[in-house]
């Protein structure tokens, strides 16, 4: 895989397979690597990394030419609550384009059982501009959000061009369902979807969540799975999520960390300076 771009500190790779998106794209950054290797980061820094991970994906598509054209009133963000709402994509997309972006919220419950299920239960889509680019952050597991949200907002938002979803942490299953998705919205609504992924597709455990750089099914630059391999070792790497709660390690940082020490310790030594960091920072918030 080789990279198509460099974009500041910033590789842009292309995917090309039968089962993915046909625009699909994966983002290598400092930013999301270091939101992938370290569970200990959260709060301000968590924000400030997720921030910078979205302008990198707003500078890969703009080298894409996905924008080409557009104006700037015609953008806006589908927040998919609550996840999305981590994304900072209207901070980061004022800070590459100096334009805010309007918001559009849909909130989404996902389910588990044999067959991931997701339903809508609140929507506002009264800012949504017409004929416009949609942007979407979220995380991506089996997809399931998206199957839901995604058919539901363009039944009811003026025409939306393109849509374009980055996810900080996305897995195959997920991809998969997108590129199943997407020739219906082509056909149905016009719309053409692009979907962006940090650093990798990710391979997704059993319990439809958790998400591991060395997992048989993750496609990745190799220069990223040398990288896991060094920052992670292979036990972590097959075994810890690249991502965990992520609405839970952005509203509830000490609830995380706490969850971090306990799986922390049962992988024993090669997670010893995860948890001791984690203890740490635990140890400060619970003293300050």
């Amino acid at each position: 895989m080789k990279p198509l771009a460099t974009i500041g500190n910033a590789r842009l790779y292309r995917v090309r397979r039968n089962d993915l998106p046909s625009n699909t794209y994966i983002v290598s950054s400092p930013y999301s690597e270091k939101i992938h290797f370290n569970p200990t980061i959260t709060d301000f820094d968590l924000s400030r990394l997720t921030v910078k991970s979205n302008e990198a994906f707003l500078l890969a598509a703009k080298r894409l030419g996905v924008f080409n054209g557009a104006a700037v009133k015609n953008f806006c963000e589908l927040i998919l609550l609550t996840g999305g709402f981590y994304y900072h994509l209207n901070r980061a997309f004022y800070n590459v384009f100096r334009h805010s972006l309007p918001a559009g919220f849909l909130g989404v419950r996902r389910t588990f059982g044999k067959t991931p299920l997701a339903r809508v239960s609140y929507e506002n889509l009264e800012a949504v501009p017409s004929n416009n680019i949609t942007l979407v952050g979220d995380t991506i597991a089996t997809g399931a959000t998206l199957q839901s949200s995604l058919p539901y907002y363009l039944q009811r938002a003026p025409r939306v061009k393109k849509l374009l979803i980055f996810s900080i942490a996305g897995a195959l299953p997920g991809a998969q369902e997108l590129a199943k998705l997407e020739k219906t919205i082509r056909k149905k609504y016009g719309t053409r979807l692009f979907v962006f992924f940090a650093d990798a597709i990710f391979g997704l455990a059993e319990n439809q969540t958790d998400m591991f750089y060395l997992h048989k099914d993750t496609i990745a630059p190799e220069i990223s799975l040398q990288r896991a391999r060094r920052r992670l070792g292979v036990r972590l790497g097959k075994e810890m999520c690249v991502i965990w709660d992520w609405g839970r390690r952005n509203k509830d940082p000490m609830g995380h960390l706490r969850e971090v020490i306990a799986a922390g310790k049962k992988w024993g030594r090669p997670a010893e300076a995860i948890v001791k960091k984690a203890q740490e920072k635990l140890r400060e918030r619970e003293n300050s």
